[in-house]
């Protein structure tokens, strides 16, 4: 299993991040946390939209996704039942990660310091290789959770 990589250093690293998926007609959100060894992680809260999705709740879901982030987490036990991935795909009603990915579109949202949002839409590889980063939308400052929403829309209509 390949976990979203990012482009940023980790040891430089400042600002949030959380990720989106879209499962057919189900956008899935989740706030990532970034591991003692850099690794970015799945964790807490975590949301699902069913269509027809509303941008402000959305936005609002993304919001507290950032807020949640946390640096500095234990590096995942990789044999273990409760892997970090797995709260999300009982989520989307999948039992693996192979269920999960086949048809998924992803995106990442970073989130600066001083507010300016950068949407990073993904190509899905696969099961194997998983999501693969494309250009960077342009950098934002969502003035309402309603706009940040509409955003994140927009970023998973340009992942592949």
């Amino acid at each position: 299993m390949k976990l979203l990589r990012r482009k940023r250093a980790a040891s430089v690293y400042s600002g949030r991040d959380a990720t989106v998926y879209q499962r057919g007609s189900v956008v899935l959100v989740s706030a990532l946390a970034r591991t003692v060894t850099g690794l970015l992680i799945e964790t807490d809260p975590r949301s699902r939209f069913d269509e027809p999705v509303i941008t402000n709740d959305l936005g609002l879901s993304v919001t507290a996704a950032l807020a949640a982030f946390k640096l500095d987490m234990p590096h995942p036990d990789w044999k273990a039942d409760d892997l970090p991935n797995k709260p999300l795909q009982k989520l989307a009603g999948v039992r693996s990660w192979r269920a999960f990915v086949q048809g998924t579109r992803c995106i990442g949202v970073h989130q600066d310091p001083d507010g300016t949002v950068i949407i990073q839409p993904y190509k899905n590889e696969g099961a194997r290789q998983g999501f693969s980063p494309l250009d960077e939308l342009e950098p934002f400052i969502a003035p309402t959770t309603d706009a940040l929403g509409a955003h994140v829309l927009q970023g998973l209509n340009n992942a592949e």
